[in-house]
């Protein structure tokens, strides 16, 4: 029934609010809710209490059998999207390394009869049965992939540093600066423990120590060793410095110089020169003085100083052959002279007569002096 009033009324208040009022009841006996609940999960509260019984679900609408009491507080509850369309297989993102899964239903682990793997390399998990309706179904599995053998240790590993140990055992896979990763030649086995240890590079090193720089120095010179391309560097005290846009990684330099505060300087003789026959030229500086220089075998040792730009012509005589044989006679005969021999003044009877020539039996020491005298003999 509906209510009824007359427009003739003088105040129409309680007309409308007794209109209002029994709307408010057609209206509230339905709730319309944003999702469709999934089966069995509504749950309705109507002022705190819960309600077993006097509505009914369908789709999106909750319908009451009663309306509830006016400015009544109605909760609903319910789970949505959980049902759907039961399966018993499943795709997996990886490909499963056979023996490697585990499978939970429900927090229970389920024996591998229960399921089967599907496919070469493995991507279905497949049930025998369906599981229940709403199980929580949870997979675990090793992917079933080739085993890297090459790793990314760094790219500023300095050479000569690098120790790689496989498993605690020294290994010697090789470094690429390039990519910064070392590369075995066959891929460890799984779960290995890879330790490479090595020394990082650091900005780059300007300035070079060297002990045995003297503080002043002339003819600098320093140049690549493998490409024998010379590298500008300056000196400062002990110290080689070098531009940052000369630094180049890995390069080997060599210095030469002149060291003004040592004059002794070692030079190699083509031959073994003949005492007191060497003479230093030119005259210039003190290469000239007679203590300049000391004769050692087939080298001189200089200890004097000579500009920059002249050369030192080093003179003296050699012996081209060293013989223990002395023709005394061109021609003639000697037979009845009597020989006597002395070698560096001492005399030796070692030595055989042949005709005019004489022969020292042992070898002569280089330079050594030989004195033959000669008598006709009675």
């Amino acid at each position: 029934m509906g209510k009824v009033g007359s427009i003739c009324a003088a105040d129409y208040t309680q007309i409308l609010n007794d209109i209002s009022s029994d709307m408010a009841k057609v209206l509230d006996d339905s709730v319309t809710l944003k999702a469709i609940p999934d089966n069995g999960t509504t749950q309705v509260y109507i002022n705190g209490a819960l309600q077993t019984s006097g509505f009914t679900v369908m789709g999106k609408t909750v319908k009451f059998t009663k309306a509830p009491p006016v400015n009544s507080e109605i909760k609903i509850t319910y789970v949505t999207g959980k049902t759907g369309t039961i399966t018993d297989s499943f795709n997996l993102m990886k490909s499963v390394l056979p023996g490697s899964e585990q499978v939970l239903v429900n927090s229970i682990m389920i024996p591998n009869s229960s399921y089967t793997l599907q496919g070469l390399n493995p991507t279905v998990l497949k049930f025998a049965t369906n599981p229940p309706e709403g199980a929580d179904i949870r997979i675990s599995y090793k992917e079933n992939s080739e085993l890297p053998k090459k790793f990314f240790i760094g790219l500023d590993v300095k050479p000569g540093t690098l120790v790689t140990k496989l498993n605690g055992v020294n290994a010697s896979p090789i470094y690429d600066r390039a990519s910064g990763t070392i590369e075995f030649a066959t891929p460890p086995p799984e779960a290995s423990s890879i330790m490479a240890d090595f020394v990082k590079y650091g900005p780059p090193t300007l300035r070079y120590l060297i002990a045995s720089l003297p503080p002043s120095v002339s003819g600098l010179k320093i140049k690549d060793v493998d490409t024998a391309v010379e590298v500008p560097g300056s000196q400062d005290g002990m110290y080689l410095v070098f531009d940052l846009s000369d630094f180049k990684l890995g390069r080997k330099l060599k210095a030469t110089y002149r060291d003004e505060s040592v004059r002794i300087e070692t030079l190699p003789l083509s031959h073994m020169p003949i005492p007191k026959t060497v003479l230093v030229k030119p005259s210039i500086g003190s290469c000239s003085e007679v203590d300049s220089f000391v004769v050692k075998g087939s080298s001189i040792e200089l200890n004097c100083l000579t500009p920059d730009d002249q050369k030192v012509v080093i003179d003296y005589r050699y012996a081209d052959k060293v013989t223990n044989v002395f023709k005394m006679l061109d021609s003639g005969d000697c037979e009845g002279f009597k020989w006597s021999v002395f070698v560096n003044d001492v005399e030796t009877k070692q030595f055989t007569a042949n005709g005019c020539s004489i022969q020292v039996d042992s070898e002569l020491p280089f330079g050594s002096k030989v004195k033959i005298k000669s008598r006709l003999g009675m």
